[in-house]
């Protein structure tokens, strides 16, 4: 289990960051890494077979251990002569006990899989959770909606050591207010506290001393330095579960810079925009959170260095038109973090902060009359950075220019000039979009969408979605996959262990069942004084045949492991070798099914499924062989039994094969739900939208469900 987890946690990490793999060509490094964790956790998955095999011979032993006994008994301590009617109806209730003792191994497997599964999630269940807000203070003034008094926050709960309370905090006894309506600006360098300042008012760190109060009930809406987008439509993203109110979306999306943009996407809003974002820029990821939270209409807005991630005129625009007191949030109360001098006199107040603290709070003018040496420090940062990024900018430009210039002449540049929006530069569509254009020669060039206050989409499929559905099999399973299984596992190890399976074990145990009814049927029409001698040629037979069954079982499992740790090898070759399109176009929960589940199928089932199959092939043959030695007329039932049960085979082969598809991909579906949940938690959280989401998983849950349990079901 724990090298499983560490193969899956790494394996996600490359996923999500597969782009800078790529680009720094790390594939044959994260392929070494992931292979030397794979290897270690096929080891120890061969070595429990091997257990298991052991365990398997054991309990399968008993019940001919027992009837050697018995017959040892029987014969030699009683006396008495071993009938027919003796030897077999011993033979049949121990042989109803050796089906029910030869389940017992594979009991004490599961129960050690659920006790470790139980544990796992008793371990996760006792972590503690974040307490929801509990005011411990009145507000000091009617129209206060945040204060805090002599307050110490932390990632983890201290509460009841007091000597960390204060040590570990990464709040330390902050002590201000904030009146509703308000623009308050956080102002501090990197890892000053300014994210951690707005998630301690978003409820989302421990409050470990002093007070504490939030305006309650309020909507509040949230916006992260890492802009968290769904795998939706680009309307969705920014409707986020609210009604569409036509004029409202049109004024959001203009208010935050995405018109433009929505222009040069090639279905407008319904364009579908790829887990994490992946088709979008940063600006854009950054303007989609912030239209997301402003169409929401909360009471209180959190924004954490919204602007840091677009351009400085696109910026601009959006503090005109949203943040600020002029903009499209004016009235709500707006604390925003922010690493950049061109807004703080725009803000209503400002916080300053340093390592954890706040050392100063007023406003713009009061801060720089009282000369704090920490503020006017950071101001001075700000502004050379500022004049920096100015001049190079205005370089870029000039080389731009003159660039245009030799291309196009001056006239096409005036012409340039004044189609460039003050909302697009920097921002150009993905290039997954532009190679979609350009290389799709069977549909007509894509017009851009016209926007005004009715907007309009373009519902041309091809190009609104990106993400494929995962294709579901039809039929029966190729001939090819079992061939390409058997190639891997090894087709002399195959051949060898069905030689051993198939002639030498039931040789063994029909030989010992043959010698049975021999033996008895001598001791029934006349006295034979060779029981012992009978008995043990009989034992050699019937342990032979236990020991050929683990010898078969262990084989099985070094074939199969084989395969399994070479599929995967396999796998992950092709995976990190595939291009970009692959990941823009598959959500990451698929891919890591594949890399669990399936994967887990074939270190576990698979060996097992491919046992019980021989076993099971090999004693109906010889059972029917051993029926028309006896009863040569039963050969042509055998023969039509034989007819009626491969149709039956088919029939069921046909529907079980669907359902484990169906099941495989709603797993897919609840991995990628889980996934992208897991990474926008806090987001989730500050909106409040938590039930919302634990009703989709619970509804893919659901189906996950019905499909096991049709699975189940199909095998009775």
């Amino acid at each position: 289990m724990e090298l499983k987890d560490a193969r899956l946690k790494l394996m996600t990490d490359v996923l999500s960051g597969v782009k800078v793999l790529k680009l720094y060509a790390w594939e044959k490094s994260m392929h070494s890494r992931l292979s030397k964790i794979r290897t270690a956790e096929v080891i120890q998955l061969k070595y429990a077979t091997y257990c298991y095999s052991l365990m398997e011979i054991t309990f399968s032993s008993c019940p001919i251990l027992a009837t050697i006994a018995s017959f040892t008994g029987y014969i030699i301590i009683q006396g008495n002569p071993l009938t027919p009617q003796v030897a077999f109806i011993t033979l049949m209730l121990f042989g109803i006990m050796r089906i029910s003792i030869y389940q017992i191994p594979k009991l004490i497997q599961e129960i050690i899989n659920a006790k470790i599964s139980l544990n796992r999630v008793q371990d996760f269940l006792k972590e503690s959770e974040i307490p929801d807000i509990i005011n411990s203070m009145e507000p000091t003034a009617e129209n206060v909606i945040v204060q805090f008094e002599n307050a110490n926050f932390s990632w983890s709960n201290l509460i009841g050591n007091e000597n960390s309370e204060i040590s570990q905090s990464v709040l330390k006894q902050l002590s201000f207010k904030i009146h509703e309506g308000e623009l308050i600006g956080i102002v501090g360098r990197v890892g000053a506290g300014k994210s951690s300042l707005l998630s301690s008012i978003c409820g989302e760190l421990y409050q470990n001393g002093g007070k504490f109060f939030r305006k309650s009930p309020i909507s509040i809406a949230y916006v992260p330095q890492e802009a968290w987008i769904q795998n939706l439509t680009l309307r969705d993203n920014i409707l986020f579960g609210k009604g569409y109110d036509e004029i409202k979306y049109f004024q959001t999306i203009e208010s935050c810079a995405l018109k433009d943009d929505m222009k040069m996407f090639p279905a407008g809003d319904a364009t579908e925009i790829g887990e994490r974002g992946l088709n979008l820029s940063g600006g854009q990821k950054a303007r989609v959170a912030l239209a997301r939270a402003v169409y929401q209409s909360a009471d209180l807005y959190i924004l954490d260095d919204t602007l840091s991630a677009v351009d400085s005129h696109v910026g601009a625009h959006i503090f005109e038109n949203v943040i600020g007191n002029d903009g499209i949030l004016k009235g709500k109360t707006r604390i925003f973090a922010l690493n950049s001098i061109s807004f703080l006199a725009k803000c209503d107040r400002i916080i300053v902060m340093k390592e954890g603290n706040i050392v100063d709070f007023g406003t713009y003018v009061e801060l720089l009359a009282r000369e704090n040496e920490t503020f006017t420090e950071l101001v001075k940062e700000l502004a050379i950075k500022r004049k920096n990024q100015t001049e190079i900018d205005e370089a870029i430009a000039e080389e731009d220019e003159d660039v245009l210039n030799e291309l196009v002449g001056a006239a096409s540049i005036r012409e340039y000039n004044r189609s460039i929006s003050t909302n697009s530069a920097g921002d150009l569509p993905s290039p997954f979009y532009r190679r979609r254009r350009t290389t799709s020669s069977s549909n007509p060039p894509i017009t851009p969408v016209s926007f005004h206050p009715s907007i309009s989409h373009q519902h041309d499929e091809d190009f609104a979605r990106l993400i494929d559905d995962e294709e579901i099999g039809i039929g029966k399973v190729s001939y090819k996959i079992y061939w390409s299984y058997a190639k891997v596992f090894g087709v002399p190890l195959i051949i060898g262990l069905f030689l051993i399976l198939f002639i030498f074990r039931n040789i063994f145990e029909s030989v010992s069942q043959i010698w049975i009814a021999k033996w008895s049927s001598i001791n029934s029409s006349s006295a034979n004084n060779n029981d012992i001698e009978n008995l043990e040629i009989y034992a050699i037979f019937a342990l032979s045949s236990c020991i050929l069954g683990g010898v078969s079982a262990a084989i099985i499992a070094i074939g199969a492991y084989k395969a399994s740790k070479k599929m995967h090898e396999n796998l992950l070759f092709s995976l990190l070798r595939s291009p970009m399109s692959f990941f823009d176009t598959t959500p990451l929960g698929r891919i890591l099914n594949r890399l669990s589940k399936d994967i887990e199928k074939m270190d576990k089932e698979v060996p097992k499924t491919l046992a019980f199959s021989l076993i099971s092939f090999s004693e109906c043959i010889f059972g029917i062989l051993m029926s028309i030695y006896i009863l040569p007329y039963l050969g042509i039932i055998s023969v039509i039994m034989l007819i009626i049960f491969v149709f039956g085979v088919r029939y069921y082969t046909y529907a079980s094969v669907q359902i484990r598809r169906l099941t495989s991909k709603a797993w897919s579906s609840v991995a990628s739900h889980a996934q992208d949940s897991y990474i926008g938690v806090n987001t989730l959280r500050v909106f409040g939208v938590q039930e919302r989401f634990m009703d989709q998983m619970l509804q893919k849950g659901v189906k996950c469900t019905e499909s096991d349990l049709a699975e189940i079901t199909s095998n009775r």
